[in-house]
């Protein structure tokens, strides 16, 4: 009875198309401090960095057209138009409008095109908590030295990747340096797929720079000759006229929160029993925390149901959870 009460108390759901959410400021910056409220989407984090990126371009061109038409994405375009392919995709799809909006925002920031977002599709089917056999893990499947390199921490206590939204931010700058590496999608994609240094290697040994050209060339092992294909075609089907007909037909629910700065160690399972709320809650609304019985480090960004920060303060007010 005291978690029905509670939700619903804090359980304000505004419905909202996709793009709604967060605040940019005028100057290109994101800014989210220590009690703020924003909109979140369910499992949504708030860690935004407070910089200023170039913009872009949201659509491909150049080569990188000649490459979206290529005849192998037109078979993977043809694939996913029908039978548990077309169903695979829907599914995928809807795993990404919940916050699709806010991935959108950071490539357009990052000066990445935001149609690159379609990406996760292919890596995690756009769920959030997905970890592959080899333990590359999250929305972008990213292995445990990959995340430490891109600045995502890793631990017992906190696994970043699993957080959509920093995991988006270091996702969008690492592409974005892959793009000025290599100044093509197609082998942004492979590098993201088979490695930056493999791919720089075949370059090296045979003097091409197109991604399918050295296909022909049987440069690649069969995963990533079918994967550039792939994330091709999903940005292809994003663009269609099929997903626009999805999401006029569809409404984002999200749920106003509110972020803590913890400057004392605290679990999750301490600040449900003094919110009394289920822990299984604030696992939710704080994807990244993977240990909801340890103690959280120092800075950690916390998101609580809107209402409930101050209450949190009170209890913890010796914590100097701010």
């Amino acid at each position: 009875m005291r978690y029905f009460k509670w939700f619903i108390g804090v359980s304000v759901v505004i419905l909202v198309a996709v793009g709604c959410g967060f605040a940019f400021e005028g100057d290109g910056s994101v800014r989210v401090k220590p009690g703020e409220r924003v909109l979140l989407s369910p499992l949504l984090s708030t860690a935004f960095e407070n910089a200023i990126f170039v913009s872009s371009n949201d659509r491909l061109d150049g080569p990188d057209l000649r490459s979206l038409f290529h005849p192998s994405v037109d078979y993977w375009v043809e694939r996913f138009s029908r039978g548990r392919w077309r169903y695979s995709l829907e599914e995928a799809l809807r795993n990404l409008w919940i916050y699709e909006g806010t991935m959108r925002r950071i490539f357009r920031r990052a000066g990445v095109p935001e149609e690159l977002i379609f990406l996760c599709l292919v890596e995690s089917h756009g769920r959030i908590l997905s970890l592959s056999p080899h333990g590359a893990a999250g929305l972008w499947q990213i292995m445990p030295s990959t995340a430490r390199y891109l600045g995502l921490r890793v631990n017992n206590v906190v696994d970043e990747r699993y957080d959509p939204v920093k995991s988006t931010w270091a996702v969008a700058r690492y592409l974005k340096k892959l793009y000025e590496k290599f100044g093509r999608w197609d082998l942004v994609f492979a590098a993201y797929n088979y490695g930056e240094y493999g791919v720089e290697e075949k370059i090296r040994r045979y003097g091409v720079k197109d991604f399918f050209r050295l296909v022909e060339l049987r440069c690649f092992p069969r995963e990533t000759r079918t994967y550039v294909p792939k994330v091709f075609a999903t940005i292809r089907m994003g663009r269609s006229l099929l997903y626009a007909q999805y999401m006029d037909k569809e409404r984002l629910t999200v749920r106003a929160v509110e972020v803590l700065r913890v400057t004392r160690p605290v679990s999750l399972m301490e600040l449900s029993e003094i919110l009394g709320m289920p822990l299984s809650v604030l696992m939710r609304l704080n994807p990244a925390v993977r240990n909801p019985y340890v103690n959280l480090p120092g800075g950690f960004l916390l998101h609580v149901p809107i209402g409930l920060r101050d209450l949190a303060v009170r209890a913890l007010w010796g914590s100097r959870v701010m």
